[in-house]
C-alpha cells in the first residue's frame, strides 16, 4: 500500500472515531442542562461544520494524483488540526458543565 493509501485509511479511521465521539458529545448535549443546551447545540454546529470541511479535505486526496497529493496534504493537516482543537475544547467543556 503507498504512503497516500495508508494516509487516506488512517484519516478515514480518525475521521470516523471523531464522528462516533461528536454522536456521544449530542447525545450528552440532549440531556444539558437547560442553561447549556444552546452552547452545546452551537459548539455541535460548529463542530459539524468542520467534521465537513476534513471529510471535503479528504475526497480532495483520494481524487488527486499519487504524485499531487503531497502538495494539498499541509492544507488537510491544518483543516484536521482545526477540528481536533475545536472537538478537545467542547469535550473538556461537557466534562466539566
Amino acid at each position: 500500500m503507498s504512503t497516500r493509501n495508508d494516509y487516506i485509511a488512517r484519516m478515514k479511521a480518525q475521521l470516523d472515531a471523531w464522528g462516533t465521539e461528536l454522536h456521544e458529545l449530542e447525545s450528552r448535549a440532549e440531556h444539558a442542562r437547560a442553561d447549556l443546551k444552546e452552547r452545546y447545540r452551537r459548539n455541535i454546529e460548529e463542530l459539524r461544520d468542520k467534521q465537513a470541511a476534513a471529510e471535503h479535505k479528504l475526497r480532495e486526496i483520494e481524487h488527486a494524483g499519487e504524485e499531487t497529493w503531497e502538495d494539498i496534504k499541509d492544507e488537510v493537516e491544518r483543516v484536521w488540526a482545526a477540528f481536533k482543537a475545536s472537538l478537545d475544547a467542547f469535550r473538556d467543556f461537557s466534562d466539566h458543565s
